[in-house]
């Protein structure tokens, strides 16, 4: 008798075991008196998962992104209303504190003596492509100027004066100046999207220009879907020289302006407080070739300057 009973007894654990195993196959979700391990195991139920993460995500959009100005850093403890996503891995940033030394691993440095040429295999095609354009001369170092002379780079320490990115806004590679005007940070940023981009011809507005770019871009037409912004507007900037189209963002966590406008080869990005942009500044400002003739007399000395690399 006592046989039968344990036998018994066995069969309905046996059976209980079963079940609570088959509900946890089947809904994926620990039962409550597993609750002691749940934090392990709740890592094996995200590995499991039907939606599983793709590690593609981890590097770059699988879609691509509503903000074209995704990839701006920060700097100078700044905030920045940008959306923040981990950095693709063909990009990096290269440190340059003086003209001189850009113009050393843009210019006049080959593979043997500048980390900039000797890695350029390593970070995407555009990249490499942008270097070697410099290189054959197909497009000119450009710099910013006020009344002719170069401006002048912010003396923060520590902190790079000019960043060469491999790869920034809208997949681009790019140069950011880091200047002062009047005591006040004004970041200028260039990119060169002719070399990547066909049918981009100068009668069009920045906004039409953008969009070939960056197809969907925020611009004045279509930035309302995202919160981030206060205001997109275009408006026409007038130079000393010449009026061109800009593109000019506000932001709703940022005091800067964001001015974007496309001129000669060049897509220029103007970063300061609207107080900056005065009516002297814009007769004054320029974008014109980089030559050693330019440099200020403490670059003047032909001794390279050590590098530094900020990894992304």
């Amino acid at each position: 008798m006592k046989k039968i009973v344990v036998l018994i007894l066995a069969v309905c654990v046996l059976f209980l075991l079963t079940a609570c195993f088959n509900e946890k196959e089947t809904t994926g979700i620990l039962p409550s008196d597993e609750s002691s391990n749940k934090n392990q195991d709740s890592n094996e139920l995200t590995i499991e998962s039907t939606f599983e993460p793709s590690t593609e995500l981890t590097l770059e959009r699988t879609t691509e992104p509503t903000e074209a100005l995704s990839f701006d850093c920060l700097t100078e403890n700044e905030t920045t209303p940008m959306f923040e996503e981990p950095p693709p891995t063909d990009r990096q940033i290269y440190e340059n504190q003086t003209y001189q030394e850009l113009i050393f691993h843009l210019l006049d440095a080959n593979e043997g003596n500048s980390l900039v040429q000797s890695e350029q295999a390593l970070y995407g095609e555009k990249h490499q492509k942008l270097l070697e354009a410099f290189k054959d001369g197909e497009i000119v170092l450009k710099a910013p100027k006020m009344n002719g002379a170069l401006m002048p780079l912010w003396k923060r320490e520590g902190f790079s004066k000019i960043s060469i990115f491999t790869r920034e806004t809208y997949h681009l590679p790019w140069i950011w100046y880091y200047c002062l005007y009047k005591d006040q940070n004004v970041r200028v940023q260039i990119t060169y999207p002719t070399l990547f981009v066909d049918g981009i011809e100068d009668d069009m507005t920045c906004s039409q220009i953008l969009d070939k770019i960056f197809p969907g871009t925020p611009t004045e037409q279509n930035y309302e879907k995202n919160d981030i912004y206060l205001r997109v507007y275009a408006e026409a900037l007038e130079f000393k020289d010449k009026t061109v189209s800009a593109t000019v963002y506000e932001f709703t966590n940022d005091s800067r302006i964001w001015i974007r406008y496309y001129d000669d080869g060049c897509l220029v990005t103007l970063v300061a407080e609207p107080s900056v942009f005065d009516d002297e500044f814009w007769s004054s400002f320029v974008l014109d070739a980089l030559t050693a003739s330019d440099l200020p007399s403490d670059e003047s000395s032909d001794k390279k300057q050590d590098e530094k690399r900020t990894d992304s």
